[in-house]
């Protein structure tokens, strides 16, 4: 959303980049952060203004604030989960949140399961849980995969906010796609997808405010 402060981006700021969007042809939209319940504004309101651009709205979110029957808003299409394993010391770890984080996101994907609302699953892969990628795997394929759409598969790196100080958790280039690979090799009954470096995606453009500036950083193609 923003690299100042959250309070920042003003929500008229935010309605005329939706307007913009849907002029450049853009789909689908996702609302991320930082934590997008942390922002100021009306974020559900703004939810609604998406959709009624026709706009696929999706959330990331960390699940901790989220609002009480998150799962029956009909103007949401999909929530973005972290989970990075299925120990929930490593979660924690990595998540650097409360140690009551990863029943957080186990509970919020139940209540998704419950209501056959879809949502994708975020794994950043370092170190410290490569080895519990192909047990979370299953997890997944057999308690999800009825309402997931898609896995993603980031490698770690140690840049943005606190980077330097996270080099410890990185993988090298050769590690992470095997560890990836092997994962792939499963045929999951949802799409896993290996995210290299999103700063470069081919699919993903990115919109964020800086120094009073709303800037992009558009897909290569």
């Amino acid at each position: 959303m923003t690299e100042d402060q959250i309070e920042s981006f003003q929500s008229d700021e935010a309605q005329k980049l939706l307007d913009d969007l849907v002029h450049k042809g853009y789909q689908t939209v996702i609302f991320g952060g930082g934590e997008p319940f942390l922002w100021k504004g009306d974020l559900l309101q703004l939810c609604q203004a998406a959709k009624d651009r026709s706009l696929f709205v999706q959330i990331g979110t960390n699940a901790i604030r989220l609002p009480s029957q998150f799962e029956m808003i009909p103007f949401i299409d999909r929530f973005v989960l972290p989970l990075e394993s299925m120990e929930s010391e490593v979660h924690n770890l990595l998540r650097k949140a409360a140690s009551s984080h990863h029943t957080t996101i186990l509970e919020a994907l139940k209540k998704l399961k419950s209501a056959q609302r879809s949502a994708t699953i975020s794994t950043v892969v370092t170190k410290q849980n490569v080895d519990g990628l192909h047990r979370l795997a299953l997890f997944l394929a057999n308690e999800h995969s009825d309402h997931l759409h898609a896995w993603h598969l980031y490698q770690f790196l140690p840049i943005g906010r606190g980077g330097s100080q996270a080099q410890g958790l990185q993988l090298s280039e050769d590690e992470y796609l095997a560890a990836t690979q092997a994962i792939q090799r499963l045929s999951l009954p949802f799409k896993v997808f290996r995210r290299t470096n999103m700063y470069a995606s081919k699919t993903v453009s990115f919109f964020w405010k800086e120094n009073g500036t709303i800037l992009s950083n558009p897909a290569h193609y």
